[in-house]
């Protein structure tokens, strides 16, 4: 198991595109479990199964990666679209 902490935060988007592709490969071909914190949802999108989002220490959201646009709590929704503006390349 990896638990990553913000591991893009920070990075141009070439580094950041190549640590997600190496996260996304070791999670693919090795069955590494990756616990990733951000508040970035292009890429929790892009890298989890399962996203989980917390507010003030709680859990207000947990769905499937791909039904993340379905999201309905209001700290879901403004993560969305705080990002919405800049896609994340994958």
């Amino acid at each position: 198991m990896l638990l990553a902490d913000e591991p893009t935060s920070g990075l141009d988007v070439l580094t950041r595109d190549r640590i997600l592709d190496l996260l996304t490969g070791l999670r693919r071909d090795d069955g590494l479990t990756i616990v990733l914190v951000t508040h970035d949802l292009r890429v929790a999108r892009r890298v989890a199964d399962r996203v989980v989002v917390l507010h003030e220490g709680r859990v207000v959201e947990d769905v499937p990666a791909r039904d993340l646009d379905d999201a309905a709590h209001p700290r879901t929704r403004g993560l969305i679209d705080a990002t919405a503006a800049t896609p994340v390349r994958g």
